[in-house]
């Protein structure tokens, strides 16, 4: 999880805040403004997933885990709804980070049952 933190946190740099400052149109800038907040989010969830990970209490780390589905969710949600551009960096970004939360939930999981 320490690495999905860094891995987002840098998609946010080099990604959303470097398009954010090229694009100044709607609806463009409404996506990435919702996907930079969001993953931001997501990534105190991760740090929560870890903190609940390492304190043994494996029923609120899926809470957390679940959260970061949520809110990297809403990042593609918001594309959908919203009819944005859509980089292929943000396609690989998605499935990657889908991948990692799947993962982390089914870890989890195994252990808190």
């Amino acid at each position: 999880m320490v690495s999905t933190i860094a891995k987002t946190e840098e998609f946010v740099k080099t990604n959303i805040i470097t398009r954010l400052a090229t694009v100044k149109e709607n609806p463009n800038k409404d996506c990435l403004d919702t996907c930079k907040e969001v993953y931001e989010d997501a990534v105190d969830a991760m740090k929560k997933t870890i903190k609940s990970v390492d304190e043994g209490n494996y029923v609120e780390a899926l809470v957390h885990v679940s959260a970061v589905g949520s809110f990297m969710g809403t990042c593609k949600d918001s594309i959908e709804e919203i009819h944005c551009d859509v980089n292929p960096e943000m396609t690989k970004f998605e499935d990657w980070s889908n991948g990692v939360i799947s993962d982390a939930t089914t870890k989890i999981a195994s252990v808190a049952h």
